[in-house]
């Protein structure tokens, strides 16, 4: 397959993103999937969405989670049975249609710093997050969140963020990521800004970033992935040089840490130098029953317990840019 880069084409009417803070994206298409900004304004999220579930207690969050499992896994149960032409109501809402629709980007949002220049000011680098398997866009143990929390309030950062919700397939993820990035880029063209997207994904995330990034290589200054899969990354090796922050968890049990260094090695064979870090996490017990495990290791593949450390080492990398 053959991957052309981005290039906004001339003669096109483009509106920058307002500077306003948290609101839905709706983007309206064309048939030639070309954009017009279209934003408007942030409704309240759902109960089980409400952010800030980082300051929360695991149970709390963990809830939130399993819920998006539980309609992940009804999903699988009845995506390959024949006659089913269309989704249940409880799945709907998670899995973004083939193709391009204003339906893409229901959960996705735009958040951007406050400026001190005015409402036009263009970002100093521009966030896109992708999360995992089970959906959701508050990243592993709401690191995106808080990211957004903190650094939106930051003016020194001037930094925006759009969080992407894939749904639950990569298919889906690299479609929503895909689409998103054009949204972004056809403002950053039109405004002859290159270099100023920083591209951030966890776990299952790895894979659409890797499989979109040649379209975009002259916009993409960085990378993070956290718990990030090897499967479907191989291109990673075919970029150009930027930089990039790996993080996984010494005793992932879904994703295990050795793949943290095989994207070390990916990045390296384009001339990136990944700065590593696997954050160390007690082994799980043994003699734990069914459901005690999976919640052990289904908080270990999430950083939970060192959510504060991650944090501290995201917020290092992104504000260092």
């Amino acid at each position: 397959m053959q991957h052309s880069k981005f290039s906004p084409q001339s003669g096109e009417s483009l509106t920058s993103p307002p500077m306003q803070q948290v609101q839905h994206l709706q983007p309206l298409a064309s048939p030639q999937h070309q954009f017009e900004t279209h934003l408007i304004q942030w409704q309240q999220r759902l109960k089980s969405q409400e952010p800030l579930f980082f300051v929360g207690d695991v149970d709390r969050w963990y809830r939130y989670r399993q819920d998006l499992v539980v309609r992940c896994n009804e999903w699988n149960s009845i995506r390959d049975k024949p006659g089913v032409s269309q989704l249940p109501d409880i799945v709907r809402p998670l899995f973004p249609p083939p193709g391009f629709s204003p339906q893409l980007f229901a959960s996705s949002k735009w958040t951007a710093a406050p400026c001190s220049r005015g409402p036009t000011d263009i970002p100093r680098f521009i966030v896109v997050t992708m999360g995992g398997i089970y959906g959701g866009d508050d990243g592993p143990s709401g690191l995106f969140d808080y990211a957004v929390a903190v650094l939106s309030q930051d003016k020194r950062a001037n930094a925006a963020f759009l969080q992407l919700d894939g749904g639950h397939s990569a298919l889906g993820a690299q479609t929503v990521l895909t689409q998103g990035l054009r949204w972004l880029c056809h403002w950053l063209g039109a405004s002859g800004l290159r270099k100023r997207i920083i591209l951030l994904g966890f776990s299952m995330a790895s894979q659409p970033i890797a499989e979109v990034l040649r379209e975009f290589e002259d916009f993409v200054v960085g990378i993070g992935l956290v718990a990030g899969q090897t499967a479907g990354t191989e291109r990673l090796a075919q970029s150009t040089k930027r930089r990039a922050l790996l993080i996984h968890g010494a005793e992932d049990a879904i994703i295990p840490s050795r793949c943290a260094f095989d994207l070390r090695d990916l990045f390296g064979q384009s001339g990136s130098e990944a700065e590593l870090h696997i954050v160390s996490q007690d082994p799980i017990p043994p003699m734990l029953c069914k459901e005690e495990f999976e919640r052990e290791r289904f908080l270990r593949h999430h950083l939970w317990r060192e959510r504060w450390d991650v944090q501290d080492i995201l917020l290092s990398w992104l504000r260092s840019f």
